[in-house]
């Protein structure tokens, strides 16, 4: 079975429009669900803006179907840390980096690269479509063209590695900032410090405070966690125990509202037995004065 090169390219490019036309249609499609959404559902997309206590409340995006995008990616770092923790802070940076990334890694590989590799080659093949664009079209006869896709790969690795130092350079500073802000420290996850392993000889709280006395102020409080397996076996008996009393008192209340309720319909027959007796007694009187 013999391949037709020209067929093959044909093929390949209207694949390639096809998955194109494609995928642009269904983003077009999810992008509109979401703007749909964005809008209708607030507790969903925007719950900070007016569930938490005004002083934490973030302050509400732009209408607009695009004008919420550069006020999120704009919007001041102590506003967002503030009202939504470092987490979202630092995750609203990563999506930046990415876009940064993606963006000069396009800006500098088409322009640069696909120029390379579509110019026509004098004795190369007759490459056309999309096969044109890749590397695959440079003959051995430019091999010298590769050198220009290793330089780009240099300056491209070299970008991504400055820019992901800047990006933890920057988590640092604003991480230190963030734990020696007044905001934080009045947390109680601030302030609290979990020892493990102690000493027998340190197991009070007394002899904590003492360990602990070159601390600037002191401890304001010091909580033991003990070894309590033995405790938690006695709490399941306990709970067996409970059970067992349950079903006891149940059966025994139910024990008892039968019983009543027999005693109930006996009475009941006695009163009506007694009721029949006393009226067959008038009828008999009166039938024997007259």
């Amino acid at each position: 079975m013999s391949i037709n090169p020209a067929k093959a390219n044909s093929g390949t490019t209207e694949t390639f429009l096809t998955s194109l036309v494609t995928n642009a249609a269904l983003l077009t499609f999810q992008v509109g669900v979401f703007m749909y959404l964005k809008q209708h559902l607030g507790r969903v997309y925007s719950p900070r803006t007016y569930l938490p206590p005004p002083d934490k409340r973030a302050p509400d995006l732009p209408k607009g179907l695009w004008r919420w995008i550069p006020a999120v990616l704009l919007t001041n770092p102590h506003e967002i840390i503030h009202a939504n923790g470092l987490d979202a802070y630092m995750f609203l940076r990563f999506i930046r980096l990415m876009m940064i990334i993606f963006f000069v890694f396009t800006a500098i590989t088409w322009p640069i690269l696909l120029p390379i590799n579509a110019a026509k080659i004098p004795g190369g093949d007759d490459s056309d479509g999309l096969d044109m664009l890749s590397w695959t079209h440079i003959s051995n006869a430019a091999e010298d063209r590769y050198s220009a896709h290793i330089i780009v790969v240099w300056i491209l690795t070299a970008f991504v590695v400055f820019m992901t130092r800047r990006e933890m350079l920057h988590f640092v500073h604003m991480r230190h900032q963030f734990l020696i802000s007044k905001s934080h420290a009045k947390l109680a996850n601030a302030r609290t410090v979990l020892i493990t392993h102690l000493p027998d000889a340190l197991a009070t709280e007394h002899a904590l405070r003492e360990w602990a006395s070159f601390v600037p102020g002191g401890i304001e409080k010091a909580w033991i966690y003990r070894d309590t397996r033995d405790l938690n076996d006695l709490f399941e008996e306990r709970e067996k125990a409970c059970k067992t009393l349950e079903s006891a008192t149940s059966s025994l209340l139910r024990d008892a509202i039968k019983a009543w309720s027999r005693r109930e319909k006996s009475h009941e027959k006695e009163v009506k037995h007694l009721k029949q007796v006393e009226k067959q007694e008038r009828k008999t009187l009166k039938h024997m004065q007259n």
